[in-house]
C-alpha cells in the first residue's frame, strides 16, 4: 500500500465527503487549503507526525462539524417521538397546532407550469443516491475489511516472533491510527447521510456502515509507544465517539424509510450486537467512564451519542420485537 501522509489522507478523506454531498444536492462546506510549510519550519517527519497542529484541525473540523449536526438531528428526531407517545404531551402538541392552523386559498398551477415541470422531471441527472453504493460506500468498506484482516495477520504472526510485541497498525499515517481513524469514520457518517435516498439503503449501505460502526466502536484502538497514555486516550474516546455518531446516522435513516423494518427482520443478529453496544457503552458512560485527558467537547460528544445510540435501537426493537428472530 502506498505511503500517504496525514495530511494526504485527510485531503482524500475531506474530497469522498465533499463530493458526495455535492452529488447529493447538499450544502458543503468550505475548507481551508494548506499550504506546505518549509522544511525547517517544521519537526523532523517521526517527531511531527505525533501531533495534531492548528492546521490538521482546519482540514477536519468542518467534516467533524457536519457529523455532529447530522447525529444532533438524528437524536432530536428520537426524543420527539418518545415524547409524542406520551398522551399528555401528544395532546397538547395537537392543541397547540390545531389552534394556530388559518384557512387559506390553494393556488393551483398552470397549465404551462405543469408542462415544464413534466420536462424537467423527464431530464434524468445522475445523483449520489444512484452511484452511493456501488462506487463508494460498499468498495470503501470492502477495501477497509481486506486491509484490517492484513494488520491483524501481520500483527499476530509478528507477536509470535518479537518479545516487545512485535508490529502494531498503529502508525500514524496508518488508517487505523487513532489520528486518521475517526476522520476516516465520520467521512463514512457524511457519505451514509447523503445516500439515505438510496435504492440499496436499506438492505446494503445501512447494515454495512452498522457492522464497521460495532466493529470499530468495539475493537481495541492499538498503542503507539511513542505518544503518552493522555494523548492515547483522547484518541480513542474520538475513536468511540465517531463509531456511535456512525451507528445512529445509520439507524436514523432506516427508521425514516420503513420504521427499522428491513434490519430489525432481515438483520436481527447485528441489531442484537447493536443494542448489546448500546447499552454497554452507555452504562459506562453513564456510571462515571473518565478518559485520561479528556474533556469538554469530547466527553461531551461521547455521553450524548451514547445516549443517543439507545434511543435509536430503542425505537426499533420495541417496534418489532415480536417478530424479531433474536431474542432481547
Amino acid at each position: 500500500m502506498p505511503s500517504y501522509s496525514v495530511t494526504h489522507r485527510y485531503a482524500m478523506l475531506n474530497a469522498l465527503a465533499l463530493g458526495a454531498r455535492e452529488l447529493a444536492g447538499l450544502p458543503t462546506p468550505q475548507i481551508a487549503l494548506r499550504s506546505s510549510a518549509f522544511p525547517s519550519r517544521i519537526l523532523p517527519i517521526s517527531a511531527h507526525n505525533k501531533y495534531i497542529t492548528a492546521e490538521d484541525e482546519q482540514q477536519i473540523a468542518p467534516i467533524r462539524g457536519l457529523v455532529e449536526g447530522i447525529s444532533s438531528h438524528a437524536i432530536d428526531k428520537a426524543q420527539k417521538r418518545v415524547e409524542d407517545k406520551v398522551p399528555e404531551i401528544a395532546r397538547e402538541k395537537q392543541l397547540t397546532v390545531f389552534g394556530r392552523r388559518k384557512p387559506g386559498i390553494t393556488e393551483l398551477q398552470s397549465l404551462s407550469d405543469s408542462k415544464a415541470g413534466a420536462s424537467r422531471q423527464q431530464t434524468r441527472t445522475l445523483t449520489f443516491n444512484v452511484i452511493a453504493a456501488e462506487y463508494f460506500i460498499i468498495p470503501i468498506t470492502s477495501r477497509f475489511w481486506s486491509y484490517l484482516r492484513e494488520s491483524i495477520s501481520r500483527e499476530e504472526a509478528s507477536s509470535r516472533f518479537s518479545q516487545n510485541g512485535g508490529f502494531k497498525a498503529t502508525g500514524t499515517g496508518m488508517i487505523l491510527s487513532p489520528l486518521i481513524l475517526p476522520h476516516f469514520i465520520h467521512t463514512m457518517s457524511v457519505m451514509t447521510h447523503a445516500s439515505r435516498h438510496s435504492p440499496a439503503y436499506l438492505s446494503i449501505i445501512a447494515p454495512a456502515v452498522l457492522e464497521l460502526a460495532v466493529t470499530l466502536g468495539t475493537r481495541k484502538t492499538g498503542i503507539d509507544p511513542s505518544t503518552t497514555a493522555e494523548q492515547e486516550s483522547k484518541r480513542a474516546a474520538s475513536v468511540l465517539s465517531a463509531c456511535l455518531e456512525l451507528a445512529i446516522v445509520g439507524l436514523d435513516a432506516s427508521i425514516d424509510l420503513d420504521e427499522g423494518k428491513t434490519l430489525a427482520l432481515e438483520h436481527g443478529l447485528l441489531m442484537s450486537g447493536v443494542s448489546s453496544w448500546a447499552q454497554g457503552t452507555y452504562k459506562l458512560v453513564d456510571s462515571g467512564l473518565r478518559f485520561d485527558g479528556v474533556g469538554g467537547e469530547v466527553e461531551k460528544r461521547l455521553s450524548k451519542a451514547s445516549a443517543g445510540l439507545v434511543l435509536k435501537v430503542e425505537e426499533i426493537i420495541s417496534k418489532w420485537s415480536q417478530a424479531m428472530i433474536m431474542p432481547f
